[in-house]
């Protein structure tokens, strides 16, 4: 796994900070919301979420390990398993393997 993009942690930590919701920010990043709460505390535990704190360059930020590595997205749209290529050539619809 790679580190998280630069964009989506400074994304995640804006909207934090504008107290949208840990359940929100993982449907819309589609990913769980243990990892987002994950990411909140950590976020919280370095100070990027106290008022009027400015974040840190890019390889501050992301540096000192201070952060685990990004998480995977729940599900790869155009991706289909064994199974489901199996089902495919058994006519079952798209909409129904999803």
């Amino acid at each position: 796994m790679e580190r998280p993009h630069m964009n989506h942690l400074r994304d995640l930590i804006h909207r934090l900070l504008a107290g949208e919701s840990e359940r929100r920010i993982a449907r819309d990043f589609r990913i769980s919301w243990p990892t987002v709460h994950m990411y909140h505390l950590l976020a919280k535990r370095e100070g990027y979420l106290k008022a009027g704190k400015v974040l840190p360059d890019d390889a501050t930020l992301l540096g000192a390990g201070a952060w685990p590595a990004a998480p995977q997205e729940r599900f790869q749209p155009g991706t289909l398993s064994r199974g489901d290529e199996n089902l495919l050539k058994q006519n079952v619809e798209m909409t129904a393997i999803w």
